[in-house]
């Protein structure tokens, strides 16, 4: 019989283990990669950027005076800031 719980009976503490699915990541170039989790069919697409060429609109949630949203997801991998395309 398996459990998510580790007992120590020194102590009487009980440890919970989180089950975390896997991600599948798909470089299809040096600077673009597919994510795509084990239960979607669907991979999600990010481009990486260099620090000094990051999009204009990176890094705020929407800007009132042009009436458009912008980027505030991504994730930092091996020098480059991935976001979605």
């Amino acid at each position: 019989m398996f459990s998510n719980e580790i007992r120590s009976l020194i102590d009487n503490i009980y440890v919970t283990i989180n089950k975390y699915t896997m991600k599948q990541i798909k470089f299809t170039s040096k600077t673009t990669l597919q994510i795509k989790k084990d239960n979607e069919s669907v991979a999600v697409k990010y481009k990486g950027y260099e620090v000094g060429s990051l999009p204009l609109n990176f890094g705020f949630i929407f800007d009132k005076i042009d009436d458009k949203d912008g980027i505030n997801s991504w994730f930092n991998y091996k020098g480059l800031t991935y976001l979605p395309v």
